[in-house]
């Protein structure tokens, strides 16, 4: 390998130009005046020549100057007279409603606890029934009201209600494939009146059946 130590030459630079004697903003002038002659250029070499051909004098159409007068008929039209129409208030709605409120409370509370309940089946001419007992309230001052034949009933018809001593027979025909009978028997006590709601279920005809007392508005 060669020894020899290498050098940098000298930069090559060109001569300076004289500096212009016009000022910065003569000189954007004079450029901005060459672009707008060159737009100018270029705008006028794209144009289309346009022949405008003479008009034929003879498919001219004259302007009618001396219209005949018309006489055109003017009806007068009477608008109806308005209605008044006064509006009337819409009652706002409350802002919630209940749908389904809770039944006002018993007012003999109780009642249905101090009666002794029993229900059997028996056969009649229609066939097998249930009949249920009701013994005297213990309640006092309590007893049961009147008993019609409109006595509520589900689950069941009711063949009668009648009063027995002190205390009150229902017999009931209970629906083919119930299995259960509910009676609503009306009462009273020196609060006021209820009903005492009894709940008789069973799993078969002829077979026990469980009898459960409430008191009910």
């Amino acid at each position: 390998m060669s020894n020899r130590r290498l050098k940098l030459l000298p930069e090559v630079l060109p001569p300076p130009n004289a500096a212009s004697s016009s000022s910065p903003r003569a000189r954007t002038t004079e450029r901005l005046a060459a672009l707008v002659a060159i737009a100018a250029a270029s705008a006028c070499s794209r144009e289309d020549p346009v022949s405008i051909r003479p008009e034929d004098p003879t498919k001219m159409k004259k302007a009618n100057t001396n219209p005949d007068p018309t006489t055109t008929a003017t009806t007068t039209t009477t608008a109806p007279s308005a209605t008044t129409v006064t509006p009337t208030s819409v009652p706002t709605p409350p802002s919630y409603m209940v749908v389904d409120p809770l039944p006002p409370p018993a007012m003999c509370a109780g009642l249905a606890a101090t009666i002794k309940a029993s229900a059997a089946w028996k056969t009649g001419a229609t066939g097998s029934f249930l009949e249920l007992k009701l013994d005297k309230p213990g309640l006092a001052g309590a007893k049961y009201g009147k008993t019609p034949l409109t006595t509520p009933v589900y689950g069941g018809k009711l063949l009668s209600i009648a009063p027995a001593g002190d205390g009150l027979v229902v017999q009931v025909v209970p629906d083919g494939s119930a299995k259960y009978v509910y009676v609503y028997v009306s009462a009273s006590c020196p609060a006021g009146t209820e009903r005492v709601y009894a709940e008789m279920t069973f799993t078969s005809t002829g077979g026990p059946v469980k009898v459960t007392l409430s008191d009910v508005y």
